[in-house]
């Protein structure tokens, strides 16, 4: 017998209203900056609201995925992650541009940091 997950209501609704104000606080934070680059002043707004989208997607589909199935692979993640920082730490010495915490492969960018937190809930 498969136990049928139900969505938290509430977390859902804080979630979503979360969200709603930090949209709001992009665009009367960015409105005249984007006005002054591109010519639109809603240019940040609309990333931003395109990225909230995904996020809302992506929190659908893995709020149906069995995150305990995972943890088979938990080390496998844990030592992937530690590659991933150990990558951050060499591109920043190599590259000697101080203090950065974003990697950037091809035209994506992402913080390990952020992965690792998953990765370690995995574990």
């Amino acid at each position: 017998m498969q136990d049928e997950q139900k969505i938290d209501f509430w977390l859902l609704t804080v979630t979503l209203i979360l969200a709603g104000i930090g949209l709001v606080m992009v665009y009367s934070s960015s409105m005249y900056l984007s006005m002054e680059k591109f010519g639109s002043g809603t240019n940040y707004f609309k990333k931003q609201a395109i990225h909230i989208a995904i996020g809302f997607a992506a929190m659908m589909i893995f709020t149906k995925l069995n995150y305990r199935g995972f943890a088979k692979f938990g080390k496998f993640f844990l030592i992937s992650g530690l590659g991933l920082l150990g990558v951050l730490l060499i591109s920043n010495q190599i590259n000697d541009v101080g203090v950065n915490r974003w990697l950037r492969i091809g035209g994506f960018s992402f913080q390990p940091s952020e992965i690792m937190k998953i990765i370690l809930i995995i574990f």
